[in-house]
């Protein structure tokens, strides 16, 4: 986030935003300021583009086009150009939209030039169906061949081989036939695996362009997959020949080395790239990765875990990094992160054998039924009698209540492994889940006739009982259990459990006495004693048992947490608090604790708390389902909606069918005020769980955005008869009253709410009410009674920040920007607008916190622009001009840094330049943030 022209220039987007934080969806503005009168005409940098793009200079050509476009957006030229310009450097997504709006725009056009390249820009993003539909209408044959290659391309990554076979058969056919269109062939051909055949295409392409970078690449992987390393390292060589700044070819070459065992090789192309590329081969995964295998080679494990740790957000490109970060984890025995880790190696390997029953077996773990047999179904097929997978696959059809087919898989397994008790076992529990009770003690008691030191099959027949909720047969079968083992802690355990489902506590608690008197560490029979301890409100006695587990199993991670939880049921919130940081610090490898603390936190509205213990995840742990939908949830509720659609797309592809997920994505779309975006994920909430309340509530809140009242009103009637006390349906009633401009009742309502629940972001609602209303001084109030109370809530401290500057009371402002810096160090906004407020009062000071924004957002204009200013200020007018110049380019039609410009020409002795420039950015410029600064340096200069 950057600072914007709000509040006289120096507050930032967030914050001016945050005048209308009331309404739901963000709204998005934009302007086109026209350029100064005295820049190059619109040709001119047009023509200056055009020169710079055959020479082959494309970032500076950016710079040009963008001019040109901002004084005559009517210049298609220009605009083709400029897509070329993003598509020649990497920037996909810019090169679309700009060609896109090229062939849209209604102007002549060169559809020759710009529909072959359009193409192949949609088939680098992925965007096949946009490219399936691109009109060939009018193009050459050069072009069509070309375009019709990506389209064919397109359709052969969509897996259907056949079909692009006929397209790009059809694209060759096409005369003359481009290479690119020869290229793809060859590259289909690769995909069949007939590698002579390719080289041979491949060798005919070379024959008449040699220096075709593209064709010796491809060259080089149909070697690295025939693992003819050394012959694919030479071909990544041609490619750096002609090209010696391919990152991708010098890549590949480093890890041609690392395979073939030749790591001084592979440090030595990895230099070059960090060289030549610095920011871009930090910031490539593939980089990090080959590092990471070399480190792992050399023997420096944890290193090397950080290097591989760096490509999680580009993980499906390196699946393997978590393997061998699991490899890494095993070798230190940290057995649960590794589990973790392979479990994100499945989601991106899923033609692994391995994976998928080790992902499964968690899903199980965590009632994921419909998963688990998603993944063990193909295992299934490739190994049909792998006893292992079908054990599971039962265990998930009867999870999902389909138990006749899970019986019939146990079956299956009976029938491969005829002498096994647990085979046998695993049946009866089938049978058990679809209601067969008859047959399932049968099986299980032949289970144990034939095997009577077989117990799983005794606890199986009273869980299931007890699951069933049988509870006279479960007490009956526990004490036959028992009978037969009387000297056996696990069957006082079990019949304990019997009488807790039957409500005999006294029995119960006699039974899991004597399975202590057998056991005294037994941890499950003083759990029993506490969990009866609790049912009578006895949250002392309860807490006795559970330590005295801990007797015997120190920092027992399940104890500690039942102790937390017994603090939690008696309303003791800091000694819960407190336990809950014992247990991360008695294990500060687990997960768990910290995502209950931070669940906590995030549920009672302190985000300021929940913040640093999410960030004590490890990358690894941050990856776990439950700590992506923790993390998500802390990021939806303080409103950094990118950042969570991010952690929900990463969590939906690792568990697609919770409806919870999705609703909480569509929130985050909500907020970005993508309504469109928002109905399919909240559809399939819906469609995951017909019965999801909030699903159905966004919904009412998507018919008030789109104005559509009758239906609105019919959902906010339905929410409140249905939940009339519920804090989101006196939101949205809130809402429905600040549209129709009954702001005394919002009023009302977020005070109500805000009573109810005084949270940080309940607290922000009533303040920014007020202050809409005109009752500043009762919003300011507001915020600093709360920021008193709660001095690290920095998201407070920028509404009031906010507030502050538009009385004029720039001390207390630069305070509360001092506050929030100390908080968050690496608050770029707060460094920025700090930056600002101190030029005049301290510009050594402001220099500092410039820098350091700067440092963090190197790529920002507003942030170069207050650079400049402090550079001014420090008497660095060399430093301050060429920042400037930075920030000029990234947005050349900014009349505020046009004016800083004219200050630094005055600075330097240019007083008369100066007055021309600031005389012309007058006349052009009706109004900005800092006309009225304008005017009077101006008449201060004249």
């Amino acid at each position: 986030m950057v600072r914007c022209g709000s509040f006289a220039g120096k507050m930032c987007h967030s914050s001016a935003m945050n005048q209308i934080i009331f309404v739901l969806f963000a709204i998005v503005l934009a302007c086109l300021l026209p350029a100064c009168a005295d820049e190059p005409t619109a040709e001119e940098y047009l023509q200056s583009g055009r020169q710079l793009v055959e020479g082959g200079r494309y970032r500076q050509a950016v710079a040009d086009l963008k001019a040109a476009l901002n004084k005559n957006v009517d210049l298609v030229e220009a605009r083709a150009l400029l897509g070329r310009a993003y598509y020649e450097t990497g920037d996909i997504e810019s090169a679309d939209k700009e060609l896109s709006r090229a062939i849209k725009s209604g102007h002549q056009v060169d559809r020759d030039l710009v529909v072959p390249l359009l193409a192949q820009t949609l088939l680098r993003s992925g965007d096949y169906d946009r490219l399936e539909a691109l009109e060939m209408d009018g193009l050459s044959g050069e072009s069509r061949s070309t375009t019709l290659a990506a389209k064919g391309l397109a359709v052969l990554y969509g897996g259907d081989e056949v079909v692009a076979e006929d397209i790009i058969s059809t694209a060759v056919a096409t005369k003359p036939v481009s290479l690119y269109a020869r290229l793809a062939a060859a590259r289909l051909t690769i995909e069949k695996r007939d590698y002579d055949r390719a080289r041979e295409q491949l060798d005919a392409i070379l024959e008449e362009a040699p220096d075709y970078a593209a064709a010796w690449n491809l060259v080089g992987d149909i070697e690295a997959a025939q693992r003819r390393l050394a012959k694919a390292s030479q071909a990544y060589s041609k490619v750096l020949e002609i090209s010696p700044g391919a990152f991708d070819a010098r890549l590949n070459r480093a890890m041609m080395h690392i395979y073939r065992g030749r790591f001084n090789n592979a440090r030595k192309d990895l230099a070059v790239l960090s060289r030549r590329h610095r920011g871009a081969a930090a910031a490539h995964p593939g980089v990090s990765f080959a590092r990471g295998i070399i480190l792992l080679e050399a023997g420096n494990l944890q290193p090397a875990r950080k290097a591989f740790e760096k490509t999680v957000d580009s993980s499906y490109q390196y699946p393997l990094s978590y393997y061998y970060m699991a490899v890494i984890d095993l070798e230190e025995g940290m057995l649960e992160r590794a589990l973790t880790e392979i479990y994100r190696f499945l989601a991106l390997a899923p033609e692994s054998i391995a994976g998928p029953k080790l992902a499964a077996r968690l899903e199980l773990e965590q009632e994921g039924y419909f998963a688990a047999e998603k993944l063990l179904r193909p295992v299934l097929e490739s190994w049909p009698e792998d006893i292992e997978s079908l054990n599971m696959l039962a265990n998930a059809l009867i999870g999902q209540g389909r138990g006749g087919e899970g019986v019939e898989v146990l079956a299956r397994v009976v029938e491969l492994q005829p002498e096994s008790s647990q085979a046998r076992a695993r049946l009866g529990a089938g049978y058990f889940a679809t209601g067969e009770i008859d047959a399932g003690i049968a099986v299980l008691k032949d289970a144990v006739r034939d095997n009577p030191q077989f117990e799983q099959a005794d606890i199986l027949i009273v869980l299931n009982y007890l699951r069933a909720d049988k509870v006279v047969e479960a007490v009956a079968a526990a004490k036959a259990y028992r009978d037969r083992n009387p000297g056996r802690s696990t069957a006082y355990n079990l019949l304990g459990r019997a009488y807790l489902a039957a409500d005999k506590l006294k029995k119960a608690d006699s039974a899991f006495r004597k399975a202590l008197e057998i056991t005294p560490a037994d941890p499950a029979a003083r759990h029993g004693l506490a969990e009866i301890a609790l049912r009578h409100e006895n949250y002392h006695g309860a807490r006795q048992y559970y330590r005295q587990v801990l007797k015997y199993h120190e920092n027992r991670l399940q104890t500690q947490l039942k102790i937390a939880a017994s603090y939690a049921l008696e309303g003791r919130e800091q000694e819960l608090l407190n336990y809950l940081r014992l247990a991360i610090d008695s294990h500060p490898e687990a997960a768990e604790p910290r995502l209950v603390l931070a669940r906590y936190y995030i549920g009672a509205g302190r985000l300021e708390e929940a913040e640093p213990v999410l960030d004590q995840l490890s990358p690894i742990q941050q990856e776990r389902p439950d700590a992506l939908a923790t993390l998500a949830s802390f990021q939806l509720a303080s409103e950094r909606y990118h950042q969570a659609l991010r952690t929900l797309g990463r969590l939906i592809v690792v568990r697609p069918a919770v409806a919870q997920y999705h609703y909480m994505r569509s929130k985050a779309y909500a907020g970005l005020g993508e309504s469109e975006r928002m109905v399919p994920d909240l559809q399939r909430a819906i469609e995951l769980d017909p019965g999801h309340f909030y699903a159905k509530l966004a919904m009412a809140r998507l018919t008030m955005a789109l104005g559509n009242h009758k239906q609105f009103n019919e959902y906010l009637s339905e929410l409140k008869e249905l939940a009339p006390k519920n804090s989101d349906v006196i939101q949205l009633e809130a809402a429905a009253a600040q549209r129709r401009g009954d702001h005394a009742l919002a009023e009302q309502l977020f005070e109500q709410l805000y009573k109810r629940e005084p949270t940080s972001a309940n607290l922000i609602e009533l303040a920014m009410q007020r202050y809409v209303m005109g009752n500043s001084s009762a919003a300011i109030a507001l915020l600093e009674q709360w920021v008193g109370s709660h001095p690290k809530d920095t998201r407070a401290r920028e509404k009031l920040a906010m507030m502050y500057e538009q009385q004029g009371r720039n001390d207390q402002v630069v305070t509360q920007y001092r506050a929030i810096v100390t908080i968050e160090n690496d608050n770029v906004v707060a460094l920025n607008n700090l930056a600002w407020y101190l030029l005049e009062v301290d510009p050594a000071e402001a220099l500092r916190y410039a820098e350091r924004a700067y440092t963090l957002s190197p790529g920002s204009a507003s942030i170069l622009d207050t650079l400049a200013m402090a550079q001014m200020k420090n008497d660095q007018p060399v430093a301050a001009r060429r920042t400037l110049q930075r920030a000029l380019e990234l947005t050349p039609g900014s009349p505020q840094m046009r004016f800083h410009e004219a200050k630094l020409m005055a600075a330097s002795g240019r007083r008369q330049g100066a007055v021309a420039l600031l005389n012309s950015l007058l006349g052009e410029h009706g109004e900005f943030a800092q006309r009225e600064d304008a005017e009077a340096f101006l008449r201060e200069l004249q």
